[in-house]
């Protein structure tokens, strides 16, 4: 989930879905937002033209749910090992379906400018369950968030093509959910 549009929820989300896929886990990734960006995600993949308006497409062995407003629980009867959901700008009424995750995380950045963005989240609710995620940000940037909320953050680097598995992108997804 992120703290605002554009913080990376969709990026975080493939690099995620990469990595488990690279792993042999039979992944799903479900946009659960508005931002019709796996639809863009399908064309850039298929060409223009070659979307047939279908709500589910396939990926490098992935599984993506294109605007997704069902509950999780179809899915989850399903065969997948690991399921993926893209909030994109979260609100509190995503809370229901976040805590149902196994792994919860909140992306948002750490610069001085946009880190009050994590404030709604963490003052109505968020846990010590949820991972923080400060997109391209840096280990100062993650001192600077412990010390302002009391909480730890990961920093989590750019990765221009998350469909392309790298050692360093495994290291960094390891990092990041502390596997």
């Amino acid at each position: 989930m992120g703290t605002a549009s554009g913080t990376g929820t969709t990026h975080l989300s493939l690099i995620l879905g990469t990595y488990f896929n690279k792993h042999k886990h039979k992944t799903a990734i479900v946009e659960h937002n508005e931002s019709h960006a796996f639809s863009k995600i399908e064309e850039a993949y298929e060409g223009q033209g070659k979307i047939l308006g279908q709500p589910t497409f396939v990926i490098k062995r992935m599984t993506f749910y294109k605007a997704y407003k069902e509950t999780l629980t179809s899915l989850k009867n399903q065969d997948y090992s690991v399921i993926i959901v893209d909030f994109g700008r979260g609100t509190s009424r995503n809370y229901p379906i976040l805590w149902d995750m196994d792994i919860q995380l909140l992306i948002g950045y750490g610069s001085e400018w946009r880190i009050h963005e994590f404030d709604p989240f963490i003052n109505n609710g968020l846990t010590k369950r949820v991972n923080y995620i400060l997109n391209m940000g840096n280990r100062d940037e993650a001192r600077w968030f412990q010390s302002k909320y009391k909480e730890k953050a990961n920093h989590m680097f750019y990765y221009k093509d998350p469909f392309h598995w790298s050692k360093e992108l495994d290291k960094e997804v390891v990092r990041i959910l502390g596997l």
